[in-house]
């Protein structure tokens, strides 16, 4: 077991989850483990695609993202959606993707923007780093706020239900 998946279950083990989980297909494993890291590819076959608490981040089945992301980056020539893998969701959408090139990727649908804070040669610490803290982040502080400022998660738990993965 690697230091960093390590890491990962003394956070899973922190925040107590995951509350809902999904065996990850070896598709996607496998994918992990070419694209992103050893230690997510670990995770990926240890945790599968799963939810923590309230479900404002997920870690997600990549191939179900593929249509999306080749529709995002179509006419990017820079982004090669072939080695891309989505790691993660949150509640309202936005896409947590790494890309050999480019490292981890924000996508924020809402605000119509991409990130990218790292270019070529982050290391798999770094990019494990960033995956557990967008987990921890996400279970919490897992808001969006409307036109007043008011947040929406809670309202659109109680409206819609609790998420599941996907």
């Amino acid at each position: 077991m690697s230091d960093s998946l390590t890491e990962y279950k003394i956070l899973v083990s922190h925040i107590g989850g995951p509350s809902y989980s999904v065996p990850a297909i070896n598709q996607d494993i496998e994918m992990s483990k070419s694209l992103v890291s050893e230690s997510y590819h670990e995770f990926l076959q240890n945790f599968g695609y799963t939810i923590f608490r309230n479900a404002s981040f997920q870690i997600v089945n990549p191939s179900k993202f593929n249509k999306v992301i080749s529709q995002i980056f179509r006419k990017d020539r820079q982004f090669l959606v072939h080695e891309m893998c989505v790691i993660g969701m949150s509640a309202f959408g936005d896409l947590l993707i790494y890309q050999k090139d480019f490292g981890l990727i924000d996508v924020v649908f809402a605000q119509h923007w991409i990130s990218s804070k790292e270019f070529s040669g982050a290391i798999g610490d770094e990019i494990d780093a960033r995956i557990r803290t967008a987990i921890f982040t996400g279970v919490e502080e897992p808001d969006n706020y409307d036109e007043a400022g008011k947040p929406l998660f809670e309202r659109c738990l109680a409206r819609l239900g609790n998420l599941k993965p996907g």
